[in-house]
Parts: structure tokens; sequence; C-alpha cells
């Protein structure tokens, strides 16, 4: 039977201090033993996280350290109805829902949410030789990359690289080892242009990267900032 990726829980209670997790849904995704877990609001995935731990009080699991500060900060009061989907090892994507039975702060779709936060970059001669592509610091601040030593990128085939984060001043992130690799192993050259955007099916760790045509990519390259940056309107 396939292993449940949803649950949902009404707010009563004690729930400001603690929250119930169904023990099934912890055990079946190694919850347990990971015994922290990453909160996103569904409506906002990409604008802010809160670190909750799991701990198993008696004979249930319930999340404890870091969900009061969730619940404060999201307003969350009693009898809403929360739902909770995992996505990747241990990040939740949160939805609540108000008195009215309506979503809150729905913005947009997720996806259309998270598409918003993309970059593009034109391949130049010192990516390959000796400096790395930095990342617009309006999309590393939105993706918290300043906590990362290293992120996937998934390209067109649906290969998945592993690279590195390098930290530069003024909380500049830039990729480092792995990135000549990714660009070998594609025949990316000088003048190659490439956006960058989230992977919904995985996790906020891994980008899809595609290489778009010469018309497209100058269109892109048009809208983008200085940085990369392409913003949302």
């Amino acid at each position: 039977m396939a292993k449940p990726n949803s649950f949902f829980m009404f707010c009563f209670g004690d729930f400001a201090t603690k929250l119930a997790v169904p023990t099934t849904f912890v055990e079946d995704h190694g919850l347990h033993r990971r015994c922290q877990v990453s909160l996103r609001l569904i409506t906002q995935p990409a604008a802010a996280s809160w670190a909750v731990k799991i701990r198993k009080i008696d004979s249930d699991f319930y999340m404890v350290d870091g969900w009061s500060k969730f619940v404060e900060d999201n307003h969350i009061l009693e009898m809403k109805l929360l739902n909770f989907h995992i996505v990747g090892n241990s990040i939740l994507h949160v939805a609540i829902y108000g008195h009215d039975s309506c979503l809150e702060l729905e913005l947009q779709s997720v996806e259309q949410q998270v598409r918003q936060l993309r970059f593009i970059k034109r391949v130049k001669e010192y990516h390959i030789l000796d400096q790395r592509p930095e990342i617009p610091k309006e999309f590393s601040d939105a993706m918290k990359m300043g906590n990362k030593g290293k992120i996937l990128l998934k390209d067109w085939k649906g290969r998945k690289w592993a690279i590195s984060i390098t930290h530069r001043n003024a909380g500049i992130c830039a990729f480092s080892a792995g990135w000549k690799k990714f660009l070998n192993a594609n025949n990316l050259e000088v003048g190659a242009i490439l956006l960058f955007d989230f992977d919904m099916e995985d996790s906020s760790d891994v980008l899809k990267v595609v290489c778009l045509g010469a018309q497209d990519g100058e269109e892109m390259l048009a809208r983008a900032t200085y940085g990369g940056f392409i913003p949302s309107h």
C-alpha cells in the first residue's frame, strides 16, 4: 500500500504548544529518525520556513519545539483546519483553512508562486575557466541559500547534479564544485543561456535548469536584473 503523503488536523485544546502527527505518517516517512521537519506555507513555499521538532510523548508523536512559533507567526486560531503535505524527505507544506472552510492567504497556485522565483544566466568564458556564476541575491535570500552548502541541479534530461555553494562577501552565493562537470556533461559552451527555477516534484533543494534557445533566452535576459533575477511582474 502506498505511503500517505498528507494528513490534516483540527486545532483545539493545547494545539498552540504541540500538535499530534499520525504515527503511520511519521514512521512511513522516517520522521521519527530525522526528528525535525521544515514547515512552509503552501501559499508561500519559498518565502519562509519554520524548523519544528517531532517528539514521541508516551505512545504518540507530536510537533513540539518550534511549533509554537509557527502558530504565532501565522495567527493560527482554535478550530482552524491544517493540511500537511510532505515534499522531499522532511519538508511539509501547510495549508491553513479558516472558520469559513476557505484556504487562507490564497494568493496563487503553488506552482505559480514558486515560478516567480527564478533566474537566468548566460555562460561566460570566466564561468568555465576559473569563476563560478553568482546566484542573484534576491533569489538566494528568498531561498535561504546562505544556510546551504550544496544544492541539486536537475537538467532537461532528468539527471541530477550535486553542486557546492560558495559563500562570498556581502551575502553573495555562487555555484562552485560540480559546476564544471555539469557544463561538460551537457556540452554547454560560452553563450549558452540557462534558466533556473524550482522543481516542485522534488524539494526546495532541487533547481530545475533548462537551456533556452537564442530568441527565448534573449527575451528572458531583457526582463532580468543585472544579476539575472527575473522579477515576477
